[in-house]
């Protein structure tokens, strides 16, 4: 079982050493048997809430710096939108737009990575793979940059910068 005080000598509960029936500082409230009550999951529920609407201005905010082409700052921002809300139900996106501002810093295989995340949340969500198969294409594995671009157009088939870099992709492996 568990000491109340932490101290080697056993002292200390009533100097606050003891936790029992208070909440853990950064926890949220909890009952003596662990469990959370009603209102407190509620709180976490709206503070999420919160926190995704926020990811969200961030995105928003990650967007019109890649319109004005400032990269780094795009990256920065969907960095703080990603930190903010990081498995939320638009977290695919974040990943998939950072994956983006990489491809444009060059930073080919921090975008493959970010792609392969907004993949893993999300796998039906055709820009991801897309953007994977740009940093595959950039690091010249036109192989799996082939794959990726096929199974973007699988997920989004209207895409008609997709086909073209499929396209690409194959000529290149064509070539060897």
């Amino acid at each position: 079982s568990k000491s109340g005080g932490g101290s080697k000598s056993g002292v200390g509960s009533k100097s606050g050493g003891g936790r029992r029936g208070r909440p853990r500082p950064g926890s949220a409230t909890e009952l003596d048997d662990g469990q959370k009550t009603a209102e407190d999951t509620i709180l976490d529920l709206e503070a999420l809430e919160e926190l995704h609407k926020e990811a969200e201005r961030m995105k928003g905010l990650g967007n019109r710096h890649m319109a004005a082409q400032e990269y780094t700052r795009a990256y920065n921002v969907y960095s703080a939108a990603i930190e903010l809300s990081p498995y939320g139900p638009t977290s695919h996106v974040y990943y998939a737009n950072r994956a983006a501002a990489l491809l444009s810093l060059k930073r080919y295989a921090a975008a493959e990575s970010d792609a392969r995340a907004a993949i893993e949340l999300r796998p039906s969500y055709g820009k991801a793979h897309a953007r994977l198969g740009q940093a595959l294409y950039f690091l010249k594995d036109y192989e799996n940059a082939v794959a990726a671009y096929q199974e973007a157009v699988a997920h989004d088939p209207d895409n008609a910068v997709t086909w073209t870099y499929l396209a690409k992709a194959r000529a290149k492996l064509e070539r060897r």
